[in-house]
């Protein structure tokens, strides 16, 4: 999984290189050992660095605690764990959160298949959320 990539560089290339990057994999697949302790049930959650069994946690320097799972996703719960994150911690109105939605499906699929390198920014994700009305909160409050 993580040294995975032909279009863009391995998402365990990444979090060498910065070491502020965080990789997110979202996933159909149930989750076994030892990536089960990867798993998360929302994005911006990240499991604990000391739960990262031993044998992720080396595969990088310093990559434990940068890396989630959530898994068992279908496109039915997906779209509404997006829709919820959209309409309420991004205040992206009702009016607008499906085009918001298919603004940045794409974005994802553009990423995926190489474009950028397959980096997707925060400014880029904040500009798509902006050009919908919505916002994302900055500095301590974006965890909260």
């Amino acid at each position: 999984m993580l040294k995975h990539g032909e279009h863009r560089k391995s998402a365990i290339k990444r979090l060498e290189q910065d070491p502020n990057a965080r990789y997110l994999l979202v996933t159909s697949a149930a989750l076994n050992d030892p990536v089960s302790y990867l798993g998360v049930r929302h994005a911006g959650t990240w499991p604990a660095a000391s739960k990262v069994p031993q044998k992720i946690a080396t595969a990088g320097t310093n990559i434990a605690g940068r890396l989630a799972i959530i898994g068992g996703e279908d496109d039915e719960r997906l779209k509404t764990d997006i829709k919820t994150l959209l309409l309420e911690r991004l205040r992206v109105p009702r009016a607008c959160w499906e085009d918001c939605l298919v603004v940045l499906r794409e974005a994802a699929w553009d990423r995926m298949g190489g474009l950028d390198d397959g980096l997707w920014t925060r400014e880029q994700a904040e500009q798509v959320i902006a050009k919908h009305e919505g916002y994302l909160v900055s500095g301590q409050d974006r965890d909260g």
